[in-house]
């Protein structure tokens, strides 16, 4: 299997995210499909990969279990039964155990570092200084020390950042509301400045704003971070990763390996629901 990152270090895959109205890594959320597609995009690329997963998953405080009908309309991901099963049940559960997507990964090979609330230990922790749950008091330090660890580790990794919702791009109201849902501009430009020439950044994006359409999206975000850029999500459950690239080779690598892992759900019912673009 080809490595995911250039072996030449000669480019920076970077991955990113965007808005909505429902929240996910409470871990109220945890096992619902929008889990099971972004887990399953990232299993995808790690698997039989020598790359560090650093994984910031920005957990909030538990809340009352909250069950969406649209969030068990299982897609993309589905073929992988292992992990389906798990995420299905997980949803099911009054109090899921995140740790348990944390030990599927281990058990699949993937080599992790996941930042985790003092007192959820797990043998792949890390954990921040005197910080619980993700949260506004302790957003700056938050990141700060997540900078540091990903600028301490070594090259090759895929970071992924996984706020509720994503990114605080063209997001006025909510962010105001609900400001731990959302990864701000700063935060990432932040990880970003601090990560390898073969790094890879990675985050989850809802898509349920309808009034700020993929291309805007796609637009904001090249303003940012320049031309080269795709999204792979699911117009059905509104969820979505997107990555922004700063090599050509890498960003062309990467689509036609996803391009590839989509074939048998293009040719199932879920044709109609894939983005790639």
């Amino acid at each position: 299997m080809p490595s995911l990152v250039n072996s030449g270090g000669i480019c920076r895959l970077i991955g990113l995210a965007l808005t909505p109205n429902t929240e996910i890594m409470n871990v109220k959320y945890f096992g619902n499909s929008l889990d099971l597609m972004k887990y399953d995009v990232l299993l995808y690329l790690l698997t039989g990969q020598k790359n560090l997963l650093f994984y910031i998953p920005m957990l909030t405080k538990d809340e009352s279990k909250a069950l969406d009908p649209k969030y068990i309309l299982y897609g993309i991901g589905r073929r992988n039964k292992k992990l389906y099963e798990l995420l299905s049940s997980a949803y099911e559960e009054e109090k899921p155990d995140f740790g348990k997507i944390v030990d599927h990964f281990n058990g699949m090979g993937v080599i992790q570092k996941v930042v985790l609330p003092l007192g959820m230990n797990n043998k792949d922790a890390i954990h921040i200084d005197n910080i619980g749950y993700f949260s506004e008091d302790n957003r700056e330090r938050y990141f700060k020390q997540s900078a540091s660890m990903i600028k301490s580790a070594k090259e090759g990794k895929l970071i992924f950042i996984d706020p509720d919702v994503g990114l605080s791009i063209n997001i006025r109201r909510r962010v105001r509301s609900k400001k731990t849902a959302y990864l701000m501009l700063k935060e990432l430009k932040q990880c970003v400045s601090v990560s390898n020439s073969d790094d890879i950044i990675c985050f989850f994006q809802h898509l349920g704003n309808h009034h700020y359409s993929l291309k805007d999206r796609i637009s904001d975000l090249k303003s940012e971070f320049g031309e080269l850029v795709f999204i792979v999500g699911n117009k059905q459950i509104l969820g979505s990763l997107i990555f922004i690239f700063n090599c050509k080779e890498q960003h062309d690598r990467i689509k036609e390996k996803l391009e590839r892992y989509l074939e048998d759900y293009r040719k199932e019912k879920y044709k109609d629901q894939i983005i790639l673009q």
